[in-house]
């Protein structure tokens, strides 16, 4: 995984996995038959443990909704940190691929609709315990957020640097309290 969100699919060699892995490359085409079948395990794994991760803070009842937003944005200001792999890897893909290959573009769909739903009832708590304003639609505030963080991990793995990341989440959250 750390290999292709490093270097991207196109950039990615078999050697660079051999290295990686510790397998031969008929080994890996043994076992996930080439490249790409490789990278959509790869980008399945990574929208368990990276996107679940932050559905599971979104929906954590021992803080508040609003609390458990900003957790979620600090989740994604460690990838935004990060020296290596930085960004996100469905970001950085989508970037790279765009929509051109139907099977990766609807790992990242997916990826995106579960994200948009939880911050979408994260947001709809908030804003009923009263700790952000109901001047928007959550669903609409949600994609507001998904689309702000895919920016942000952009910003960051172009740049180098997590700061635009910092004040873009910064002033998300400053809109949003009330």
């Amino acid at each position: 995984m750390r290999v292709f969100w490093a270097n991207g699919y196109g950039n990615t060699t078999f050697k660079m996995l051999e290295d990686a892995t510790g397998m031969h490359a008929q080994s890996l085409r043994y076992v996930f038959g080439d490249k790409h079948s490789l990278f959509l395990a790869v980008l399945r794994h990574y929208s368990k443990t990276r996107v679940d991760r932050v559905v599971q803070c979104l929906n954590d009842r021992q803080r508040t909704a609003f609390a458990a937003i900003q957790s979620a944005l600090a989740l994604w200001l460690e990838d935004a940190d990060r020296e290596i792999d930085q960004g996100c890897l469905m970001v950085n893909t989508t970037g790279e691929l765009g929509r051109e290959d139907r099977a990766i573009a609807e790992i990242i769909e997916q990826a995106d609709r579960k994200l948009v739903a939880a911050f979408s009832e994260a947001i709809r708590a908030a804003q009923k315990s009263g700790e952000i304003s109901t001047y928007a639609d959550p669903k609409a505030l949600a994609r507001m957020i998904v689309t702000l963080g895919d920016g942000a991990m952009l910003h960051s793995r172009a740049k180098g640097s997590s700061r635009s990341a910092k004040l873009a989440f910064g002033a998300l959250t400053s809109m949003l309290a009330r």
